[in-house]
């Protein structure tokens, strides 16, 4: 059996996470049942074109669309909160600790989708 070669990431710029690219991120997220909205306002001082209000609308449990808006937000977070909220790290509550995180709205859906999970890293 042959070993892989590691590659030499010395000196690259690092990797994003899956959670990085906020469209996809909330794409993939399970969502409430019935149907409805919500807005996420993400700050990215890395990526100043990622920052943003995000629209979510759902429908039975899956995304239907996610869009940037002018509009208000309901959840106002950081890039990096965002990226644990989505990966299941914490859930709302406790992101409500975390520096630069507003829940001005919608709370009870918010839950419903920024809750913790199992979650086990090496």
């Amino acid at each position: 059996m042959k070993r892989k070669k590691k590659k030499n990431t010395a000196g690259k710029a690092p990797v994003k996470s899956p959670g990085m690219k906020r469209p996809g991120a909330l794409l993939a997220l399970t969502q409430p049942s019935g149907s409805g909205s919500y807005t996420v306002q993400v700050t990215d001082h890395f990526l100043p074109e990622n920052t943003g209000v995000y629209e979510v609308r759902y429908q039975d449990g899956k995304t239907v669309s996610v869009e940037k808006s002018d509009g208000a937000y309901d959840l106002a977070v950081s890039v990096e909160t965002f990226s644990q909220l989505a990966a299941g790290l914490y859930g709302l509550r406790t992101a409500a600790f975390r520096p630069g995180t507003e829940i001005a709205g919608k709370e009870d859906i918010l839950n419903q989708v920024f809750h913790k999970k199992n979650v086990y890293t090496s």
